[in-house]
């Protein structure tokens, strides 16, 4: 019985350590739960040498979630589009840009908007966009327009893995 009882008062200091520990913790900011082989815990900056982080998570020792953060600044893209294979719009915005693109050939779009938001130097991105989106290239051509030129606008063009011309999802902003 008595070796019962010693059992219960380690396991009381134990977790009135541990308590205290979390609640240090609490107000230390970047402190972490070091461990070092004997057992022992340890509240601090970093952990020393021959000391393991602890990850209190493992534990289920995670608070509740925080209130959601402010609302991010808008973003710098001015239009955006994303287009189809075939050369279709599939969706875009603002909702006052209009696309029209022109599928040229295979992996050859031709784009122009109205009003016009496209300039010899301003940035356009483009990505390939879908579920296969690590499969292709694309690359974008915002001065020497070449085939595009009686369609105005810039050219777009993307390929498969090896860079063999080839009709992909594609999704362009211009900045």
């Amino acid at each position: 019985m008595k070796r019962e009882a010693e059992m219960a008062v380690k396991r009381l200091i134990i977790g009135c350590g541990l308590g205290m520990v979390v609640l240090v913790a609490g107000t230390a900011g970047a402190a972490v739960f070091c461990k070092k082989r004997s057992g022992a815990v340890f509240v601090r900056d970093a952990c020393q040498k021959k000391e393991t982080q602890i990850d209190l998570a493992s534990f289920g020792a995670v608070g509740p979630a925080g209130p959601p953060g402010p609302p991010g600044a808008p973003g710098s893209a001015r239009a955006w589009v994303l287009i189809a294979p075939d050369g279709s719009v599939s969706d875009s915005s603002p909702d006052d840009v209009q696309w029209t693109v022109t599928r040229i050939g295979p992996g050859e779009y031709c784009l122009a908007t109205a009003p016009n938001l496209f300039s010899y130097y301003d940035p356009v991105l483009a990505t390939i966009h879908g579920p296969d989106a690590t499969l292709g290239q694309v690359s974008v051509n915002t001065e020497f327009t070449g085939d595009c030129d009686p369609y105005g606008g810039v050219s777009v063009f993307t390929a498969d893995s090896t860079g063999t011309p080839a009709d992909q999802w594609v999704l362009v902003a211009v900045l």
